[in-house]
């Protein structure tokens, strides 16, 4: 998804959101898996309130936690791209290219600060979707790391 432009298809995202359900299930089922099979069959119930309420938590911080890198980077990149756009610049002199948005008027102005917006938040989209892949990259292996049977653990005959 840290490839994705304006002009991302459908098809793109179709397939992208595929290969994420399957990675999110490649990741949880194991992990849930794990979790349940240490608990005390007369504890259970709790376990799972317990794990399930820290799992939401956590998802709530980690939603929010891209919402600010959204965000914070939108700002910053609207600030770097504004800096190249001013009325003494080639930029703005050839009408193709800019598609008629020229300094003359508050409403080509106004389009200018709106495709700058568009392309900043593009920008911090890009930057929270490379989030997401570090932070998948540095969960997977600890998958590895859990042992399976648990401790403990005695086949019923």
């Amino acid at each position: 998804m840290a490839s994705f432009d304006m002009n991302v298809s459908m098809s793109e995202i179709t397939w992208t959101l595929a290969i994420q359900g399957f990675g999110v299930g490649c990741l949880w089922v194991p992990m849930t898996l794990v979790t349940f099979s240490n608990f005390d069959p007369r504890r259970s119930a709790e376990g799972m309130a317990l794990f399930h309420f820290v799992r939401s938590v956590a998802s709530s911080f980690y939603i929010s936690a891209s919402f600010v890198v959204v965000f914070h980077t939108q700002k910053m990149n609207y600030s770097e791209l504004v800096q190249w756009i001013n009325p003494f610049g080639d930029r703005l002199s050839l009408a193709l290219a800019t598609g008629g948005w020229g300094p003359e008027s508050s409403t080509s102005l106004s389009g200018i600060a709106g495709e700058i917006t568009r392309q900043a938040t593009n920008i911090g989209y890009i930057n929270v979707y490379n989030l997401f892949l570090w932070a998948s990259l540095l969960a997977y292996p600890l998958v590895a790391l859990i042992a399976w049977p648990p401790r403990g653990y005695r086949p019923r005959s």
